[in-house]
C-alpha cells in the first residue's frame, strides 16, 4: 500500500500577500487578528508568487483547478446581476471536457472531496418547493443526508 500525504486545498477570495511596503500598524494588526492566517503561512505550502488566471472569480477558479486560462477552458464571466447562472449565454466547464485537480488527485489513488463555492461548472439541484438551489447542509454545517444522495443519484 502506498502512504500518500493528506492535501488539503483552502481557497479564500479577495486576498493578497502583503505588500513590502506595509506600515507598522497594518503589519501589527496582521499578527493580533489574523492568527490562523499566520499558522498557514508558517505550516503549509503557501504560492506567494501566484498570480491571478481572472480577475473575474468564476474564471479564475477553472483556471487554478485545470492549470488553463479562460481563453482554453472557455469559462470567461462571471455569474449575477447581468446573467444568473443558468443563462445560456454563461458558459460553464462541461463535465469530462477538461480534466481538473480533482481528475488528477484521483488517478493517482487520492479519495477526493470538495465543499464550499463551486463556480466550475454550473452543476445545481434545484429545490422543487423553495425555488432555491438544494443544500447539501444547514447554516449551522449540519449535512442534509437526503440532499446528497439527490446529487449522487442526479
Amino acid at each position: 500500500m502506498t502512504v500518500r500525504p493528506d492535501v488539503i486545498v483552502i481557497m479564500t477570495d479577495e486576498e493578497r500577500a502583503a505588500p513590502p511596503y506595509e506600515n507598522s500598524d497594518i503589519t501589527r494588526w496582521r499578527a493580533e487578528t489574523l492568527t490562523g492566517r499566520a499558522w498557514f503561512d508558517e505550516h503549509a505550502l503557501n504560492f506567494g508568487r501566484h498570480y491571478t488566471g481572472s480577475l473575474a472569480c468564476v474564471p479564475s477558479r477553472p483556471t487554478i483547478f485545470t492549470g488553463h486560462y479562460p481563453d482554453v477552458h472557455g469559462v470567461t464571466q462571471t455569474d449575477g446581476l447581468g446573467k444568473m447562472a443558468d443563462d445560456s449565454r454563461l458558459r460553464w466547464l462541461r463535465a469530462g471536457e477538461v480534466p481538473t485537480l480533482g481528475h488528477w488527485f484521483r488517478a493517482g489513488g487520492y479519495d477526493t472531496h470538495y465543499d464550499g463555492k463551486w463556480h466550475i461548472s454550473h452543476a445545481d439541484l434545484i429545490d422543487e418547493n423553495t425555488g432555491q438551489v438544494l443544500a447539501t447542509n444547514n447554516s449551522a454545517g449540519e449535512v442534509d443526508q437526503e440532499a446528497v444522495d439527490a446529487y449522487r443519484a442526479a
